[in-house]
């Protein structure tokens, strides 16, 4: 886990054993909910700042040759706080949860995703009907 960078555009909870940060947080810690107050700080929503998270995000967008979102909601303002449709590139390849949608709203995702870049195939984009773990065993 350590060499896959990974980054939570709001902000998380708390940092897991493998990333050697504070505050740790131990999965199925039996105190989760008496820390709520520690870990709420950490956690931002849409509207409020998130310079840092965002500039991390937009450098690895333009860096990466493979993308994944994991859990992501495809906002248009997510896209757009991203910038991601003027950051990929076309060595891109970008693979997204779609848990439950259907073949068309999958589609729509790819669409939204592509942007004007239309020679940016639509094979380079894969949102899949499952979770994050499938997606990541397997595409990754």
């Amino acid at each position: 886990m350590k060499i896959i960078k990974i980054t939570h555009v709001y902000g998380k909870i708390a940092y897991l054993p493998w990333e050697d940060e504070y505050p740790l947080l131990e999965y199925g810690s039996p105190d989760f909910f008496g820390q709520l107050e520690d870990f709420e700080k950490n956690i931002h929503i849409i509207f409020e700042e998130r310079k840092d998270n965002i500039d991390q995000a937009k450098q690895l967008i333009s860096d990466a040759q493979k993308i994944f979102f994991l859990g992501f909601g495809y906002a248009d303002e997510n896209l757009q706080a991203l910038d991601f449709n003027r950051l990929i590139h076309q060595g891109s390849k970008i693979y997204g949860t779609g848990l439950g949608l259907t073949e068309s709203e999958r589609r729509k995702i790819e669409s939204k995703l592509r942007g004007k870049k239309l020679e940016i195939v639509s094979e380079r984009f894969t949102i899949d009907d499952c979770d994050s773990v499938m997606l990541l065993r397997k595409y990754l």
